[in-house]
């Protein structure tokens, strides 16, 4: 016979086990699974490819940046303002640019006033002496050939030393040597300047225009303008802040607004299956109802790693995508940002 206590010791063991669970489950405090605070948005396809859109300006969005280093001196706009092509959106600090132009200015108007010296050969003055001086000269010359041809006529006879006529004649050939040289020198201030001095000094103008034209530029660039008309999506600069070319970072972001184009990433396992006749519909996130349909524009050819990211747990990050642009058409009463992030569901033909 079975004695009691091998059947009373276990069965009390088990349900002390078993009260143990119970008090143990009663404890522990249960949290009811939350209602969802913003439903995601539905597709309205039955068969479709999922993307991710970014919004982008219809121009895209346009970093403008300088092409000089400097101090900014001054931010002529803000963010969401209108500017039109050609308005100022920044100058840096030109005041040592100012200077140097000034400079060269002043250079330029030397190098024309010599040129223009030039251009002014001969002058009246210098005619007129050069003529008195080739008259004074050949007057000498008329004297030592009239006193050489008496020393002549008068023969040997002629009270005079030996060393007169040699002297007589050298003192002829120095005047006819110096009407000569006076003749040269009025026909050259006559003629007035020689072609290849006044090409030296054209030379010497235009590269000191050259430098003026230089500065000229360097100021322009120094004060950034706007290349289209648009919105100003982003200023990331102020004043007194030192910028130079080549920034990884962005200056000032200009976008045209008035038409927004939607960039929708598809996954390339579902990119075989997309084709530009395909109805697209964006959803925008927070629980908005507004769908906004959109228009094929072009496709990217090119498969690219996938940057814009959702956040979710189950995303895959590793993965490649086609880029498709697509028009998206606003109605009235809504609205949507550049930058802002959209879902896409695009419509899939039957069998595919």
């Amino acid at each position: 016979m079975i004695k009691i206590r091998f059947i009373i010791i276990p069965a009390l063991a088990i349900a002390g086990i078993g009260l143990s669970m119970y008090t143990v489950r009663k404890q522990v405090p249960t949290s009811p699974v939350p209602p969802m605070s913003i439903e995601p948005p539905k597709s309205p396809f039955p068969k479709r490819i999922a993307g991710v859109g970014l919004v982008e300006p219809g121009s895209d969005v346009i970093s403008v940046g300088s092409q000089l280093p400097g101090v900014v001196a001054q931010v002529a706009v803000l963010e969401g303002q209108k500017v039109a092509q050609g308005d100022v959106l920044f100058s840096l600090d030109g005041r040592q640019t100012t200077a140097d132009l000034t400079e060269a200015r002043a250079r330029l108007a030397v190098e024309e006033r010599k040129l223009a010296a030039l251009k002014a050969l001969p002058r009246a003055p210098s005619v007129a002496m050069a003529e008195a001086t080739l008259a004074s000269t050949k007057a000498q010359l008329v004297d030592a050939k009239g006193r050489l041809d008496r020393l002549v006529e008068l023969g040997p006879e002629a009270a005079a030393s030996r060393n007169e006529r040699p002297r007589l004649e050298y003192e002829l050939a120095a005047a006819d040597a110096a009407v000569r040289r006076a003749e040269a020198d009025l026909a050259e201030v006559r003629q007035g300047t020689w072609p290849e001095d006044m090409a030296v000094q054209e030379a010497h103008v235009e590269a000191a225009r050259s430098a003026v034209k230089a500065l000229e530029v360097t100021l322009e660039r120094e004060t950034v303008r706007s290349p289209i008309s648009g919105n100003v999506l982003a200023v990331e600069i102020d004043e007194g802040e030192f910028v130079s070319p080549g920034s990884i970072s962005e200056f000032v972001a200009l976008g045209d607004v008035g038409t927004l184009h939607v960039r929708v990433q598809i996954d390339e396992l579902d990119a075989w299956r997309f084709t530009p006749e395909c109805k697209a519909v964006a959803a925008p996130r927070g629980g908005s109802p507004a769908r906004y349909p959109l228009t094929y524009l072009r496709t990217v050819p090119y498969v690219v790693p996938k940057k814009s990211l959702t956040g979710e747990s189950a995303e895959r990050i590793d993965v490649r995508v086609l880029q498709v642009l697509y028009k998206v058409d606003v109605p009235e009463g809504t609205r949507l940002f550049p930058g802002e992030l959209l879902d896409v569901f695009i419509e899939i033909p039957e069998g595919t």
